[in-house]
């Protein structure tokens, strides 16, 4: 059977749609568990998810809608991480 490049389409946005959902739950987790208000670090995530990926900038933009701010920081030693602050002024 051969593939159509509208099949490919359909099926990767399919998978993006599930690890989506899958970081989301892995992120408000850890964020409703580790977060404190007065924490001017944040919560540091392991996302493993590339910071200029579709992907990325998706949950990005959501998060930041809802009132956080991401930092991707680049770790050599422990990996990638993603600083989740509060915007100032958020609630």
């Amino acid at each position: 059977m051969v593939i159509t490049p509208k099949q490919v389409e359909e099926k990767a946005l399919k998978v993006s749609q599930v690890k989506l959902k899958a970081l989301e739950k892995r992120i408000d987790e850890a964020l409703l568990e580790d977060f404190s208000r007065g924490d001017r670090d944040g919560v540091c995530i392991s996302l493993d998810v590339g910071k200029n990926t579709p992907l990325y900038m998706v949950l990005e933009n959501k998060y930041n809608q809802a009132g956080w701010t991401l930092k991707y920081e680049y770790d050599q030693r422990d990996g990638d991480f993603v600083r989740f602050t509060v915007k100032r002024g958020a609630k």
